[in-house]
């Protein structure tokens, strides 16, 4: 944080004087992500820069079950990424 370290002449402490910053202002939220593929435990989204992927599992289904059934749900998110193509793509192939 940027500001100056003063004197308190009246406390005998020194103190710290913060610059003033602009606040955010509600026009500068960011655009909700893109719902690109939707699974029965989990979901796959993109944003303006990256690609999110959630799985979840149930905890009452033994460790074993739930690490098999994250794998595969993630391994099904990872392959609609892989097998889809954007328009971009398709329209270069033309």
């Amino acid at each position: 944080m940027e500001g100056t370290l003063g004197y308190d002449k009246w406390t005998g402490e020194v103190d710290f004087n913060a610059f003033n910053r602009k606040s955010r202002e509600p026009a500068c939220v960011a655009p909700p992500d893109a719902v690109l593929y939707e699974s029965a435990n989990g979901w796959l989204r993109q944003s303006k820069r990256r690609f999110k992927i959630f799985v979840s599992a149930k905890c009452s289904i033994g460790r074993k079950r739930s690490a098999d059934q994250l794998l595969s749900e993630a391994r099904e998110l990872t392959d609609y990424l892989k097998h889809t193509k954007t328009i971009e793509e398709i329209m270069d192939e033309i």
